[in-house]
């Protein structure tokens, strides 16, 4: 017997949503395997689930995959409310996507460890053209019992189904534009391409609910810049602004590592922000880094120098 939970919900979810329920697992995995082998669907197993008031459902799927079903659709700089709302997306930000893109390049396609946030998808957005997404069918596991939130469940969807991004736009565009690219070496895009992608498919009723997803979805606090230096040694200058600071006690101490701008507040009581710190570090890479080395030594140096100097100027009062 289907949890009353999601009878009620039933109402929030659009018509082209099947809602199914067994309470045998192993009749779930049989409805896979059907969908499976018929060859025309797209099946996922995940979890079904309730949050805010919303049906959702959380999965993984390789990346070619996720690129193949996800749909961009964006407004444009300087349009009004009217245009804007007849689009999925948000403006396309070219610095933001270009860092996206220039992670990628240095980490997935080079086969080192990196991390994408979940991709969140919208099922349900009717679309200017008219047209609606075909119907899919959820199945869901549920013993019945306790008024449950979560459930082990299976989607299917037929395989020429288009869904509009709610967030990940930006990474969607990048992960495309890094593995059509020509000019980059097979190795690198068959190494993007190797991956799989965390996917959060949200079901909605309507366009306005669509448009508050992605509202709630910006509503998470960005990761502060300091924090972003502090974390993210791979990148060279951030390594020296952590090694400058933790090898001079007075730099520990009164250096903010979760700020998020460069200068602090008059209350704060730290006296920089790593994000100033980098500031310095940079000048001294940029000003002093010779390209025809392997290593900025000179830049290095002049760093060890200065701690070493603060250090001296500490000793002698």
């Amino acid at each position: 017997m289907a949890s009353s939970l999601i009878h009620e919900l039933k109402e929030l979810v659009p018509s082209n949503l099947i809602i199914k329920t067994t309470d045998s697992i192993d009749g779930m995995f049989n409805a896979m395997g059907r969908e499976a082998m018929n060859g025309v669907a797209h099946t996922f197993f995940g979890t079904a689930m309730i949050q805010g008031n919303r049906v959702q459902f959380v999965t993984a799927m390789p990346l070619p995959t996720m690129l193949g079903l996800a749909r961009v659709d964006r407004s444009h700089k300087k349009d009004t409310v009217d245009v804007v709302t007849g689009h999925s997306n948000r403006p396309e930000e070219p610095q933001h996507q270009k860092k996206i893109r220039d992670y990628l390049l240095e980490t997935a396609c080079e086969r080192q460890k990196f991390i994408l946030p979940a991709f969140t998808l919208n099922f349900g957005l009717a679309r200017q053209d008219g047209t609606e997404t075909k119907d899919v069918v959820l199945t869901m596991f549920d013993a019945g019992g306790a008024r449950k939130n979560v459930w082990p469940a299976m989607l299917s969807m037929p395989k020429d189904t288009k869904l509009d991004i709610t967030d990940g736009a930006h990474r969607d565009k990048a992960c495309e534009g890094v593995s059509s690219d020509k000019k980059l070496a097979q190795e690198m895009r068959e190494a993007l391409l190797d991956n799989a992608v965390d996917v959060k498919i949200v079901f909605e009723s309507d366009p306005a609910a669509s448009y508050q997803d992605f509202a709630d979805c910006g509503k998470a606090k960005a990761i502060a810049g300091s924090l972003i230096v502090t974390f993210d040694t791979r990148e060279a200058k951030n390594k020296r602004t952590k090694e400058l600071v933790e090898n001079v006690p007075f730099l520990l101490k009164h250096v903010d590592a979760t700020a998020k701008n460069v200068n602090l507040s008059g209350r704060s009581r730290k006296v920089w922000t790593m994000n100033a710190i980098k500031m310095f570090i940079t000048h001294i890479v940029d000003s002093d880094f010779n390209p025809d080395q392997e290593q900025p030594k000179v830049a290095d140096n002049k760093i060890e120098q200065h701690r070493k100097n603060y250090v001296w100027q500490r000793s002698e009062g």
